[in-house]
C-alpha cells in the first residue's frame, strides 16, 4: 500500500472514531462509551490497544510473518512500509528513547513530533493544567496563551512567562522568536483556527510542530492524556494521574452503568451559553456536546438529550416546564479559584428558585436546583472533578459511601496541581455541596 493510501485510510479511521470536536454526534445517554477500551493512535500501537509495549512488538513480528493483518499503526516509525525497522522503533517507544514520534491527533491529523520536548508553547484553553499533572517542566514551557496567563490564582508559575496570545489571535511573531520544539493548541471546535496556525507556521518555521488535543471531552479525555503523555516521555505520570482519575469515575460508572434510562433523573442543564449571557434563560445542551456527556458521565438523564447535534442551544421555557426536570443544574461564570465568598453561587440558585415558570417543576419543588462553576472546574481537564459533584446530588443514595467529593478534589489539586489552596477556604464550585 503507498504511502498516500495509508494516509488517507488512518486519518479516515480517525475521523470515525473521534467525537465531533464540540461534542459526538450522537444523542445516546448511556455512559459505556466512557469506559469502553480506546485505541491510542500512535503509530507504532500496531495491535490497536491502549499502549505501546511487547504485545505490539509480536504483532509486527506476525505482521512481518504474514501471520497478522496490518493495521493503520503498524508502520511505527511512518516510512510507508511495514519491517524489522518497526519493530526497532517499537522498542524505543517502549524505553522512552525514540527521537521521532508520529501520532493522530484530536483534530484527526497526522503528526510527527521529533523529541526529545525541550521547549514548548501552549496556546489553548486548557493544556496547561494537563501538563501539570504529567509534572512536565514548567522550565520547559517558554510561552503560554492568554487563558492560562489570566488565571493568576491557578497557575502563579507563568506570571512573567512570555504571552503568545491565543489560538484566534496568535502572537507569531512570539512564537517564533521563542522557536519551541511544540506547539500545543485547542484542537475541539477550532479546526479553521489551528488550520491557518499550521499554515503560518509551517511557512515562517517549519521545525515547529502543532499538536491539537481538547482535554475537555470525557469521552476521550484519557486518551488524550496518555497521548501528551508519550510525546513528553511521562507515562508513567500519566498512569498515576489515571489511576487517581478512576478512583471515583469507574465506581460511580459501576454503580449507575445499569439503570434504565426511564429511571435516571431527568436533568435540566442550563449553560452560561445562552443567548442572554450568563443569566440566559435559556441556553442547554443537546445529546452529544460535551456538556451532556458531564450529566450522562455522572448517571442522569438530560432532558434535552434528544436532540442530537452536539451542540448547545436555546429552548422554551415551556419546553422545558413540559419536560419537567427533576433535577436544575445551573452552571455558571460565577464563582471558581481562589474566590472564598459562596455568595454569588447563592444568589445564582436563588434566581433559577425563584423564576415563576419552573415553580411547578418536580426540580423546584422539592428544592433540588444545583449550581456549578463554569470557570476552571465544569470546563476544562477538571470536569472529571465536577462529574462527582454531580453523581453525588444526582444519587444520593447510592453513592453513599463513596465519600466527599471535595476530598477528592482537594487531593486532585494538591497532588497533581501542586497547588496549596484550602477548599474550606478557598475555591467556591458548587452549591449546596452534596451530602
Amino acid at each position: 500500500m503507498n504511502r498516500y493510501w495509508r494516509i488517507v485510510i488512518a486519518i479516515a479511521i480517525a475521523l470515525v472514531a473521534s467525537h465531533n470536536p464540540c461534542g459526538a454526534a450522537s444523542g445516546d445517554q448511556s455512559a459505556d462509551k466512557f469506559h469502553q477500551n480506546f485505541t491510542l493512535e500512535i503509530f507504532g500501537n500496531a495491535n490497536l490497544d491502549e499502549d505501546v509495549d511487547e504485545k505490539d512488538v509480536a504483532y509486527v513480528e506476525g505482521v512481518i510473518k504474514g501471520t497478522n493483518k496490518a493495521t493503520n499503526l503498524s508502520d511505527a516509525n511512518y516510512d510507508g512500509k511495514i519491517d524489522a525497522l518497526d519493530i526497532d522503533r517499537i522498542g524505543e517507544i517502549i524505553n522512552g528513547k525514540e527521537k521521532e514520534l508520529t501520532l493522530i491527533d484530536t483534530a484527526g491529523r497526522t503528526v510527527t513530533v521529533h523529541e526529545p520536548i525541550d521547549k514548548m508553547i501552549e496556546i489553548g484553553f486548557t493544556s496547561s493544567e494537563v501538563l501539570r499533572s504529567l509534572k512536565f517542566e514548567k522550565d520547559k514551557i517558554v510561552g503560554v496563551g492568554n487563558y492560562t496567563l489570566q488565571k493568576k490564582a491557578f497557575f502563579p508559575e507563568f506570571s512573567k512567562t512570555p504571552n503568545v496570545g491565543d489560538s484566534s489571535s496568535p502572537n507569531y511573531e512570539q512564537i517564533i522568536k521563542l522557536q519551541p520544539d511544540l506547539l500545543l493548541v485547542y484542537a475541539a471546535g477550532h479546526s479553521e483556527e489551528m488550520a491557518a496556525i499550521e499554515k503560518t507556521l509551517k511557512t515562517a518555521d517549519p521545525k515547529i510542530v502543532v499538536v491539537g488535543f481538547g482535554f475537555n471531552q470525557p469521552s476521550i479525555f484519557v486518551k488524550e492524556v496518555k497521548t501528551l503523555s508519550y510525546i513528553l516521555g511521562k507515562t508513567s505520570e500519566a498512569d498515576e494521574f489515571i489511576e487517581f482519575y478512576n478512583k471515583w469515575i469507574d465506581t460511580i460508572w459501576e454503580r449507575t452503568k445499569d439503570i434504565p434510562d426511564s429511571e435516571k433523573p431527568k436533568v435540566y442543564l442550563e449553560t452560561p451559553y445562552g443567548k442572554y449571557g450568563d443569566n440566559s434563560a435559556y441556553g442547554t445542551s443537546a445529546g452529544g456536546h460535551w456538556m451532556n456527556e458531564r450529566i450522562v458521565m455522572a448517571g442522569g438523564y438530560n432532558i434535552f438529550g434528544d436532540i442530537s447535534n452536539g451542540k448547545t442551544l436555546d429552548v422554551d421555557p415551556e419546553e422545558v416546564m413540559k419536560r419537567n426536570p427533576e433535577i436544575i443544574v445551573k452552571d455558571t461564570y460565577a464563582g471558581s479559584y481562589p474566590e472564598d465568598n459562596i455568595s454569588a453561587l447563592i444568589a445564582v440558585r436563588n434566581e433559577v428558585m425563584n423564576r415563576s415558570e419552573l415553580s411547578n417543576t418536580t426540580a423546584v419543588k422539592n428544592g433540588r436546583v444545583y449550581v456549578v462553576a463554569h470557570k476552571d472546574f465544569f470546563y476544562g481537564p477538571s470536569n472529571f472533578i465536577a462529574v462527582a459533584y454531580l453523581a453525588k446530588w444526582f444519587h444520593p443514595d447510592l453513592l453513599k459511601d463513596l465519600g466527599d467529593p471535595q476530598e477528592f478534589h482537594q487531593e486532585y489539586l494538591t497532588r497533581f496541581q501542586g497547588l496549596d489552596f484550602d477548599l474550606n477556604k478557598h475555591g467556591t464550585f458548587v452549591y449546596p455541596k452534596p451530602t
